[in-house]
């Protein structure tokens, strides 16, 4: 089920993202899988928000083949901190049971595991 309104992200074009089943998967996939709880760790933070965006791409017709592929564009200040307002409205989205609680915590499960609990994320914004 898709909200009426897309969460979306600009990369090399407008690009709509969701944390899906697929979403998992993909982030599953990758030699270094993320956990959410990644983006509040100085070292990982930006591996991290390169992984997730990359695993929730909706659009399957992009170049990104690889998280590291997204690290160019989202180099900038200004462009991590709009990947990080589309990942906290995709957590809200996937997890709305826990939605009020994903703004008051820094710890969580991974992005691959159970949809049954909600991985908190702390941006400001929407």
């Amino acid at each position: 089920m898709h909200p009426a309104n897309p969460i979306t992200i600009v990369l090399d074009r407008k690009r709509e993202v969701r944390w899906t089943k697929r979403a998992q998967a993909r982030n599953g996939s990758l030699p270094r899988p993320v956990s959410f709880a990644s983006l509040t760790r100085r070292k990982s933070a930006f591996y991290a928000i390169c992984a997730i965006i990359w695993a929730s791409l909706v659009d399957r017709d992009h170049e990104f083949e690889a998280p590291e592929d997204l690290a160019e564009i989202l180099g900038s200040e200004e462009k991590q901190g709009e990947a990080l307002r589309a990942i906290t409205a995709m957590i809200d989205e996937a997890y709305p049971e826990k939605k009020s609680s994903s703004t008051s915590s820094t710890s969580g499960p991974s992005p691959s595991s159970s949809v049954d609990s909600a991985p908190p994320v702390s941006t400001g914004g929407g």
